[in-house]
């Protein structure tokens, strides 16, 4: 909450030992292993050049983006750097995006920027746009107190780790008896040793030892002593039934804080995986926020700089775009056939009872109907048919 990041850094890493967190995370950076990117011009010929020589020249890699977005969702801020690299020929700066590690850096409430520790030892800003940082962040005043996914994922962490940890603990004090042993009258518990020390005597240990042999496994069978007794001492209890209803609720929570819905996990709550298609229907704000967030990113820290640099003028900068799959295609796809049906059938009917049906009937009729684009008739066409009219007196 401060903005050190040193703790938190290391806490997400122990996080990703939790089963519920580990795939809770996982499910919402896969999509940046699954969705394509492009390269997009600025929408000139000149954009055009500019954008083929960038592909060639720009190295931002799919790893480099899936560790970008796994530290933008756990801590709602990403630092990426840009290492500069001249050609053979030196004719041309190609630029390499990296991640800076997020546990060096530091929020300096005096200054309000961010800063980070070099191999010197020394503070520098981190300045976006500069040349050599890139801030990834989807909100502008203190992001990693607004869309971290660590700020409520540490508690599921610690309730996790806490119930796997007494269920465990349930589990052994319900699983293992307890005999508690009685020595027969007039033997004694206790001895005097020459010390002055007191300490349990012979018989005592020898029928103690006897006994946790039993129940350890040790030994299958024993000599009781005569007039000795054994209690076998059972816990009772039913508390135990509130850890798996604990565990289960948290891996909801970690799905809820990581994905905006545990729809992933199935009735039941534990289907394997989710579908890239299904994982956009139900968490698509989640997914394509951190698109937008990355995106921003380049498209204002990485690509400008690359072309002021090599062609003088930013403003012929081209564009990284994800290819974001639309999981209501199908539905639109059937939509817009339903509604061009009834443009058809409507046309007809009007045809059939003698309208003028020209482009412009058309036209208003598939805006109406929502159809676009309108569809054009034939040449010669467009006709009207006088209505028949029934004799007056």
């Amino acid at each position: 909450m401060r903005g050190a990041f040193l703790l938190p850094v290391r806490l997400a890493e122990a996080m990703r030992t939790d089963d519920a967190l580990y795939t809770a995370y996982h499910n919402r950076i896969a999509p940046q292993s699954a969705v394509a990117t492009k390269l997009a011009d600025c929408g000139s010929k000149r954009g055009e050049g500019v954008a083929r020589k960038a592909q060639a020249s720009c190295f931002v890699s799919r790893g480099v983006l899936v560790g970008i977005a796994g530290t933008l969702a756990n801590h709602g801020i990403a630092i990426g750097y840009i290492i500069r690299e001249a050609n053979d020929d030196g004719t041309r700066v190609d630029l390499r995006l990296t991640e800076w590690p997020l546990e060096f850096v530091r929020w300096n409430p005096s200054t309000e920027q961010l800063e980070t520790t070099t191999k010197e030892g020394v503070y520098v800003p981190i300045v976006h746009g500069d040349g050599y940082w890139i801030v990834f962040k989807k909100t502008d005043v203190l992001p990693w107190t607004q869309e971290a996914a660590l700020l409520p994922a540490s508690m599921i962490w610690g309730a996790h780790a806490y119930a796997l940890a007494d269920w465990a603990g349930a589990s052994k004090s319900h699983g293992l008896a307890k005999i508690v042993g009685e020595l027969p009258a007039g033997v004694s518990l206790q001895a005097k040793l020459a010390d002055g020390s007191i300490a349990l005597n012979d018989e005592a240990a020898t029928f103690l030892q006897m006994i946790q042999d039993v129940v350890s496994g040790e030994a299958q069978a024993a000599v009781r002593p005569a007039g000795s007794k054994l209690d076998v001492l059972a816990n009772t209890a039913t508390m135990y039934q509130v850890f798996p209803e604990l565990i289960t609720d948290r891996k909801k929570a970690a799905m809820f804080v990581y994905l905006g819905t545990d729809a992933s996990l199935g009735a039941a709550g534990g289907a394997p995986g989710v579908d890239i298609s299904i994982l956009f229907g139900v968490s698509s704000t989640k997914v394509q926020g951190d698109f937008e967030a990355i995106e921003q990113g380049l498209n204002t820290g990485f690509y400008p700089v690359w072309t002021a640099i090599n062609c003088g003028d930013s403003r012929y900068a081209p564009r990284i775009e994800y290819l974001i799959p639309d999981p209501d295609a199908k539905a639109k796809s059937e939509e817009n056939g339903a509604k061009r049906s009834r443009l058809a059938t409507a046309i007809k009917e009007l045809k059939e009872t003698g309208m003028v049906v020209d482009q412009d009937t058309v036209n208003k009729l598939a805006a109406e109907m929502g159809v676009s684009p309108a569809p054009i008739l034939a040449a010669g066409d467009s006709k009207a048919v006088p209505i028949p009219l029934a004799p007056t007196a």
